[in-house]
């Protein structure tokens, strides 16, 4: 069971039939199948990634500052108990009627893009809010960095990379990228499995050192 990016290189490297033999070209499948991986937890167990989102505060017209290095945001939510999932509005026209956010503008002054934070057709002012971006829920770069994703499911970052990578090869190899979607699919779908157990219950991880792949039990619902 691999539990280190290290780990995880030597892993891929099999997986893939010593095609990848590099450390950058390793690590550059072993990134996206991660992020692969996070977003499928995300659905089912984004409490999972509390320990390494990002806060901040609403201003009193309801404006999230954000970096312009922020990747991709997978999830907003407040602080609520259990918090309250802001989708992205795709029809600015129905922010009046929606919880939501999207992009509202762009702060030439401290470089940061804003968004608009709705909540029952308001603007949600003045209120911590707390963000996901993928690149921040990743293992650090170093060879030692662990996943936030739990021990027991690390493989599946080296499956999920290597069925990326076949994918990427053309149709001559469509039936191995096949066998490794499969792979990764069965994966998932265990970890799902395992981890429904506790929906609307009173347990979830809710602390979690992506450097040492520990967490603790903590006794709140698990947010969906």
């Amino acid at each position: 069971m691999a539990t280190t990016r290290l780990e995880l290189r030597a892993l891929l490297k099999s997986n893939t039939d010593q095609q990848l033999t590099g450390d950058t070209d390793q690590d550059l499948w072993l990134n996206r199948g991660e992020k692969l991986v996070i977003r499928r937890f995300m659905r089912f167990f984004p409490g999972l990634f509390r320990s390494v989102r990002t806060s901040g505060t609403t201003d009193t017209s309801g404006l999230l500052s954000l970096d312009t290095d922020v990747e991709r945001i997978e999830r907003i939510e407040d602080d609520s108990d259990p918090p309250v999932k802001f989708e992205l509005i795709d029809d600015i026209n129905d922010r009046w009627q929606k919880t939501g956010y999207y992009v509202a503008q762009y702060d030439t002054t401290n470089h940061k893009i804003r968004l608009q934070i709705m909540k029952d057709g308001a603007v949600h002012a003045s209120k911590t809010v707390y963000w996901y971006d993928i690149a921040l829920l990743q293992m650090p770069a170093a060879s030692t960095g662990q996943p936030v994703i739990p021990e027991q499911w690390r493989d599946t970052i080296a499956t999920a990379a290597a069925y990326l990578f076949y994918r990427a090869q053309g149709p001559s190899l469509a039936s191995t990228a096949q066998y490794w979607k499969g792979e990764f699919l069965d994966e998932m779908a265990e970890a799902q499995s395992f981890y429904r157990r506790f929906h609307k219950e009173t347990s979830y991880i809710s602390s979690s050192d992506p450097d040492a792949g520990s967490g603790q039990v903590g006794a709140h619902t698990i947010a969906s």
